[in-house]
C-alpha cells in the first residue's frame, strides 16, 4: 500500500516537473525567436519591414501558382479581370473618400459589383459554350 501511494506522488510529482520544463522550454523558445526580431524591428525598421513583406509577397505568389496550376484558362482570365477590376475599384474608392465625394464613392462601389456580377455570369456562360 505504502509503495503503491509512494508511485503516485512519484508519478504526480514527473507529472509536474514535465509541464514546468515544457513551460519553461517555450518561454525560451519565445524569448530566443521574439527578441531578435523586436530588436531588429526597433533598431532598422526600413529593412524589417522589407523582409517581412517579402516573405508575404513569396508565400502569396506559391500559393497563386500553384492554385493557377490547378484552373481553366477561362477561369484563369475571370480571375485576372475581377482582380484588376478590384485593384481599380478599391483606389477609386480611396480615392474619392479623400476627397469628401463619398456619394461618388458608394456608386462606384455599386457599379463595381454590377460589373463583376455582369463578367462573372458572361464568362460562364461562355465557358459553358465553349465545352
Amino acid at each position: 500500500m505504502l509503495s503503491k501511494l509512494a508511485k503516485e506522488y512519484k508519478q504526480i510529482l514527473l507529472t509536474i516537473i514535465q509541464v514546468i520544463s515544457l513551460t519553461a522550454l517555450c518561454v525560451a523558445a519565445g524569448v530566443a525567436i521574439v527578441l531578435p526580431l523586436w530588436k531588429w524591428a526597433i533598431v532598422s525598421p526600413q529593412s524589417y519591414s522589407a523582409v517581412i513583406i517579402a516573405i508575404i509577397a513569396i508565400f502569396i505568389i506559391t500559393s497563386l501558382i500553384k492554385s493557377i496550376k490547378k484552373m481553366s484558362k477561362m477561369l484563369i482570365l475571370r480571375r485576372l479581370i475581377q482582380i484588376i477590376l478590384t485593384a481599380l475599384e478599391v483606389f477609386f474608392f480611396i480615392n474619392q473618400v479623400f476627397n469628401m465625394n463619398r456619394l461618388f464613392a458608394f456608386v462606384s462601389l455599386a457599379i463595381y459589383v454590377l460589373v463583376i456580377s455582369f463578367i462573372s455570369l458572361s464568362m460562364k456562360t461562355a465557358a459553358k459554350e465553349v465545352k
